[in-house]
C-alpha cells in the first residue's frame, strides 16, 4: 500500500512538472517565433545541435550510476561532481575552440554562437549532483521546483532576449539562464555531502556508466540525425522550419509518451509476477493512448492551417504539410513507449536497444537520399518510415512475450 501511495504521488508531481515545464516552452516557442525569423531559429538550431552532439558523445554515464547506487551516495558526491565538473570545463573550452572550424565545415556564420552555447556546459556541470536523488527518495516537492524553476527562467529570459536582441543568440542566452537557475538551486535545495575525491569510486561508477554512454549517443543520432542532415543540406533556414515542425506535431504525443512511461513504468514493474493483471495492463494502456495520441493528432491536423498565420507568423506556414507527416511519428512513437515500459519492467531492455539501432540504420540509409531529393518533406519521410518499420517486429515481439 505504501509503494502504491508512493507511486501515485509521484506520477501526480512528475505530471504536474511535465506539464508546466512543457506549457512554458511551447508558450515560449510561439511567442518568440512571431519575433524571430525562421532562419534564426535555424541558426541557435546549429549551435544546439553541436551542443547536444559534444554532450552526448563524451556522456559518462556517472549521474544515472550515482542514483543506482544502493546507499551511501555522500562518499561519492565529491567524486562525481569534480569529474562533472572538469569535464564541463574541458568540453567549454573544446567548443570554443574549435568553433570556427566547425562554422566552416557544418554552418558557416555560426561560430559565436557555437561559444555561446558552450557556457552551458561549463554551467550545467558545476551543478550538485545530489539534486538528483529527489526522485529516487520521493522528495517531489524539491524535484517540482527544480524542475520548474529553471524551466521558468528559461522561458522568461528567452522572451525577454528576444525583444532585447531579435536573433539566434536571445534563443541560447535563455537557455544558459534557465542553466545557470537550475546549478544554484541544485545547491539550495540540498546539500553538499562533504567527501574526498576516490580514483577507485570514480571507477566503479563508470563500469556501470559507460553503458549509458553508448545508449545515449545511439538515442542522440536516432532522435537528432535528419535534423543533422537537413542542417547541412538545406541550410539553417530550413532546419527552423523543420525543428518547429517536429515540435508541433510531437509535443502532445511524444511528451504525452514520455509521461506514459514514467507513470507505467513502476506500475508494471510491480505487477510483472501477475502475469495476467500485467497484460491487462498493457492492453488498457494502449488502448486509451490509441484514443488519446489520435485525437491529438487530428486536432493538430484540422486546426493547423488556420492557426499558424494567427499563433506564429506567415512565414512559418511552410511548416504545415511537415507538420502532417510527422504527426504519424508521433502517434506510432506513443504506443512503442507503451511497449518500452513493458520491456523493461520484465528485464528485457535490450528490446529498446533493438528497436533503436534498427530504426537509426533505416533513418540513415533513407535521410540522406530523400531530403536531398525532396528537401524538408523527404526529411519527414524518412523518419516516418524509419518508425514504421520496426512496428510489426516490435508488437510482434511485445505480444508473444505475453503468457498463454
Amino acid at each position: 500500500m505504501q509503494y502504491t501511495q508512493t507511486a501515485i504521488t509521484g506520477a501526480a508531481w512528475l505530471t504536474g512538472v511535465k506539464v508546466f515545464t512543457k506549457a512554458l516552452s511551447v508558450a515560449k516557442y510561439f511567442v518568440v517565433a512571431k519575433i524571430i525569423s525562421p532562419s534564426e531559429f535555424g541558426l541557435a538550431g546549429v549551435a544546439f545541435l553541436i551542443l547536444g552532439l559534444v554532450d552526448t558523445c563524451t556522456e559518462t554515464g556517472l549521474i544515472q550510476a550515482f542514483i543506482q547506487v544502493p546507499e551511501d551516495e555522500h562518499k561519492y558526491a565529491k567524486t562525481v561532481w569534480a569529474t562533472l565538473a572538469l569535464r564541463g570545463i574541458v568540453l567549454a573550452l573544446l567548443m570554443f575552440t574549435t568553433s570556427n572550424f566547425i562554422s566552416r565545415i557544418y554552418s558557416p556564420g555560426t561560430a559565436h554562437l557555437i561559444n555561446l552555447a558552450s557556457l552551458i556546459l561549463l554551467i550545467k556541470g558545476l551543478a550538485n549532483p545530489a539534486a538528483m536523488l529527489f526522485r529516487k527518495y520521493g522528495n517531489y516537492q524539491k524535484e517540482f521546483i527544480f524542475q520548474t524553476l529553471p524551466s521558468f527562467v528559461d522561458s522568461l529570459s528567452t522572451i525577454g532576449f528576444s525583444f532585447i536582441i531579435p536573433t539566434a543568440a536571445a534563443l541560447i542566452l535563455g537557455t544558459l539562464a534557465g542553466a545557470l537557475t537550475a546549478t544554484l538551486i541544485s545547491f539550495m535545495l540540498s546539500k553538499f555531502f562533504v567527501s574526498k575525491f576516490s580514483f577507485l569510486y570514480l571507477k566503479s561508477l563508470y563500469t556501470y556508466g559507460r553503458w549509458v554512454t553508448v545508449s545515449g549517443v545511439l538515442s542522440y543520432f536516432t532522435d537528432r540525425g535528419d535534423d543533422l542532415v537537413v542542417g547541412k543540406l538545406l541550410g539553417p533556414s530550413n532546419l527552423g522550419l523543420y525543428q518547429m515542425a517536429y515540435r508541433i506535431s510531437n509535443s502532445p504525443t511524444t511528451e504525452g509518451a514520455g509521461l506514459i512511461y514514467q507513470i507505467v513504468f513502476p506500475l508494471f514493474t510491480r505487477l510483472q509476477n501477475e502475469p495476467v493483471r500485467l497484460k491487462r495492463g498493457v492492453y488498457k494502456t494502449l488502448a486509451v493512448n490509441l484514443g488519446l495520441s489520435l485525437s491529438l493528432a487530428s486536432a493538430i491536423f484540422l486546426l493547423l492551417p488556420a492557426a499558424i498565420p494567427i499563433i506564429l507568423t506567415p512565414a512559418w506556414t511552410p511548416v504545415i504539410p511537415i507538420v502532417n507527416i510527422m504527426l504519424v511519428f508521433g502517434v506510432v512513437r506513443s504506443h512503442i513507449s507503451v511497449g518500452m515500459a513493458y520491456f523493461d519492467a520484465v528485464g528485457l531492455p535490450s528490446i529498446a536497444t533493438i528497436t533503436n539501432f534498427v530504426k537509426l540504420l533505416f533513418l540513415l540509409i533513407l535521410v540522406i537520399p530523400l531530403t536531398w531529393a525532396h528537401g524538408l518533406t523527404g526529411a519527414a519521410w524518412s523518419v516516418v518510415l524509419s518508425q514504421l518499420v520496426i512496428v510489426p517486429w516490435f508488437f510482434y515481439k511485445l505480444f508473444r512475450s505475453f503468457p498463454k
